[in-house]
Parts: structure tokens; C-alpha cells; sequence
């Protein structure tokens, strides 16, 4: 028992879905025009973490970090952790980190299995995020020592975890 479909109407429907399957694939990715006032920003990535460091205006970087508060900063990140952090998560974490080092290579060397991505971003818009991030992040800051559920955690790379919204 066949479809109902004769050899000369499957030519045209194969030729549609080689076409739109081909089609996708056409399009030129452009990279966007350089800053104009251009800014270096690293991307960090880690075994079990991922950080977006940026510069400080005194010289000097901080990474950020954000994820779920138990997985997180509390370090409830085993395999029998991973449902209740999908289906049941915590409150959100943002984490702040001062680096100490000068370069992206010596942060790979450093710290095992890391790799770390540079990038030029233009300067306005990461002073904005910078800004941003600092304000959640005395916000969180000031709401776990105001008595709030969440105390401020410090993890084991020096990075201090404040819950957020």
C-alpha cells in the first residue's frame, strides 16, 4: 500500500525539500563593525562554569558569574542535584570575582581546564554592564546581611555570591 504519491509528483516535493533544506545553509554570517572605542572583555569557560570578565576603570578585571543558588554557590552540583535544579531551582546567584591576573593565558595556565576567549567590545556598553552588574550585585549583597534567607557565600576561587532577582 503506497502513499498516493506518483513518481512525477515526488520529482517536485524532492526538489522542494533538497531546496529548503539548502536554503538555510546559503546565508553569509557578518561579523559586526569593530567598536569605534574598543575595550577588551574575556569570555571564561570552565569545566562546570562559565564567567564573562571585565575591566575594572582602575586598571585590573572582574569576572562574573550567575547561576542557580544551590548549584551554584552552595556547591549542590552532583548528578542527583541536576532534577531539583532543573525542575525545583533555587533563588538566581550572581557572583563577583576581582582577578589577579594580566592576561588570558595566565589565567589558562593557572587554573586547570580553563580556556578563556578575548574579545573588543565597545567601551560604553560594558561600562553600562559593569554598572548594572554591580548594582544587583550590592543589592543582593545588602538584602542577605539585612537578615534575608541567603547569607553571602564565599566559594573556593575567591568569588563571593550574593542572591539576586
Amino acid at each position: 500500500m503506497g502513499l498516493g504519491i506518483s513518481r512525477r509528483g515526488l520529482a517536485p516535493l524532492s526538489l522542494a525539500l533538497a531546496l529548503s533544506v539548502t536554503a538555510g545553509c546559503t546565508r553569509t554570517f557578518r561579523l559586526p563593525p569593530p567598536p569605534a572605542d574598543p575595550v577588551e572583555v574575556w569570555f571564561v569557560h570552565e569545566v562546570m562554569h562559565k564567567g564573562l570578565v571585565l575591566p575594572l576603570d582602575g586598571g585590573g578585571r572582574v569576572e562574573w558569574g550567575v547561576g542557580e543558588w544551590a548549584w551554584y554557590a552552595e556547591e549542590a552540583n552532583t548528578l542527583l542535584d541536576a532534577p531539583r535544579a532543573v525542575l525545583w531551582p533555587s533563588d538566581a546567584a550572581l557572583s563577583r570575582r576581582v582577578l589577579r591576573y594580566s592576561s588570558p593565558e595566565a589565567m589558562e595556565d593557572a587554573q586547570e581546564d580553563t580556556r578563556v576567549l578575548r574579545f573588543d567590545a565597545e567601551r560604553s556598553l560594558v561600562v553600562a554592564l559593569r554598572s548594572q552588574l554591580e548594582r544587583q550585585w550590592a543589592e543582593g549583597r545588602d538584602r542577605a546581611t539585612d537578615g534575608g534567607s541567603q547569607e553571602v557565600v564565599v566559594g573556593p576561587r575567591g568569588e563571593v555570591f550574593v542572591p539576586i532577582d
